[in-house]
């Protein structure tokens, strides 16, 4: 647990008691979802109301999907896999694409904080 709080000290991340408890439960992987909404709390006061709306909810149902999700996780079977439930979940084919956007966009961003 110490070397978790270390790790989001270093990062200068917000530490909660969750935050601890989810990453010391995922060997210390950082959750997908939990990395999102950080990014998007973060960038709530430079973006429409809308889209952080939007988004929040779009974290919400894949976390609904898959709670716990790692970046790790998030491989092309998985996607096929999602896209599925959203599927059955009677989503609309504008509506998938918007939520698989949001998960390269996010996806994309995670990889650029991790390589500076």
């Amino acid at each position: 647990i110490e070397k978790i709080i270390l790790d989001f000290q270093h990062e200068g991340k917000d530490i909660t008691h969750d935050q601890i408890i989810n990453a010391y439960e995922s060997d210390g992987k950082l959750l997908f979802v939990d990395f999102c909404m950080q990014e998007l709390e973060a960038s709530k006061s430079t973006i429409v109301y809308t889209y952080y709306k939007t988004t929040k909810y779009q974290l919400e149902k894949l976390d609904k999907y898959h709670p716990g999700l790692t970046i790790q996780q998030i491989t092309f079977d998985f996607l096929q896999k999602y896209k599925y439930y959203l599927v059955e979940k009677g989503n609309e084919p504008n509506t998938m694409k918007s939520d698989f956007v949001m998960i390269r966009k996010f996806l994309k961003y995670c990889h650029q904080k991790r390589t500076h």
